[in-house]
């Protein structure tokens, strides 16, 4: 499992399926990663549940970065 700063590992999952990790991220975050050379397969998606996006790793793994909606 790859370590990102800031972000805990939240479930393992099937071979097919993205490691998923809690995070707290934003617009300027994710484009300060890209800058860094990190790749991702979408842009930030957010529905009801929160927001993710899909990180690449250097073995082309796939990582979600998960961020809950704010509770009301």
């Amino acid at each position: 499992m790859s370590s990102i700063p800031g972000a805990i590992a939240v479930a393992g999952n099937a071979a097919d399926e993205p490691e998923r990790y809690r995070a707290r991220f934003a617009t300027k975050e994710v484009a300060r990663l890209r800058m860094a050379g990190l790749n991702f397969r979408n842009e930030i998606v957010t529905r009801p549940g929160g927001s993710q996006i899909l990180l690449v790793d250097s073995s082309g793994n796939l990582l979600e970065l998960f961020e809950p909606a704010k509770s009301t």
